[in-house]
C-alpha cells in the first residue's frame, strides 16, 4: 500500500540505540502516560526479552499492543496504566500504552491526536495514535487501526500531545461534529480567513 507518511524503523542492535538529546521531554512520564510504573515497564522489558534489534522490540511492543489489548468501549478508563490492567483500551488508550512502553526502552514517543477522513456517509470522529523518534524523525504507529511505521494518507493530525482536543464542564452536554471540505492549494492560499471560518463553524 502507498502512503505519504511512512519512514522505517533502523535495524540497529537494540543496545546501541541512543534517543536524541533534545528528545528528553518524550522520555518523561506524565499522568496519563506513566512509563515508570513497575507493572508497565516489567511488561515492556517481558514483550523485548527476545528482542536483539530496535525494530524487533517495537515489533514486539507493537503487536502485543494492536492485538493482545482488547477493544474498549470510548468511556473506559484509559490513561496506560488501567490499560495494561484491563488489557483493554480505545484508540487513546492503546496509543498511551504503546508510548509507555516505547519510553520504557529509550525511545522519544508521543500521542497525537487527529481524524480519519472517510466517506461522507461514517461519522466522524477524534482517533488516537503514536509517534516514536529513532533520530531521523518522527514514525507513525496506529495500534488501533494496525498500522505498524506508516499511516495510509487520510490520517489528519490536529494535534500533537496527549491534550484533549476540547474541554467542556463536566455537567454540560456537548456534541459535536466535523465538516471537512476538499479546496485546492491556491484557493487555500488566496483565502485564509475563508479557511478559519470553516474550521470554527465545524465545532459551533
Amino acid at each position: 500500500a502507498s502512503s505519504d507518511y511512512e519512514r522505517p524503523i533502523p535495524q540497529m542492535a537494540l543496545q546501541s540505540f541512543t534517543a536524541p538529546p533534545d528528545l528528553d521531554s518524550y522520555l518523561k512520564p506524565s499522568r496519563q502516560i506513566q512509563s515508570n510504573d513497575p507493572a508497565i515497564r516489567r511488561r515492556a522489558r517481558d514483550l523485548t526479552r527476545d528482542a536483539s534489534t530496535l525494530d524487533q522490540a517495537v515489533w514486539a511492543l507493537f503487536q502485543y499492543t494492536a492485538n493482545s489489548v482488547k477493544v474498549a468501549t470510548p468511556d473506559a478508563a484509559n490513561d496506560a496504566r488501567a490499560v495494561l490492567q484491563e488489557e483493554s483500551g480505545n484508540s487513546t488508550g492503546k496509543a498511551r500504552l504503546l508510548t509507555a512502553f516505547l519510553r520504557v526502552l529509550g525511545i522519544p514517543a508521543r500521542v497525537v491526536g487527529g481524524l480519519k477522513l472517510e466517506d461522507a456517509s461514517k461519522k466522524r470522529a477524534t482517533t488516537s495514535w503514536v509517534e516514536a523518534n529513532f533520530g531521523d524523525g518522527w514514525t507513525p504507529f496506529d495500534p488501533r487501526g494496525g498500522y505498524f511505521a506508516w499511516l495510509p494518507n487520510q490520517y489528519l493530525a490536529l494535534y500533537r500531545g496527549d491534550l484533549p482536543l476540547i474541554v467542556h464542564s463536566a455537567d454540560l452536554q456537548l456534541e459535536y461534529g466535523f465538516v471537512v471540505h476538499q479546496a485546492s492549494r491556491e484557493t487555500v492560499a488566496g483565502d485564509d480567513r475563508l479557511l478559519c471560518a470553516h474550521l470554527a463553524g465545524s465545532f459551533a
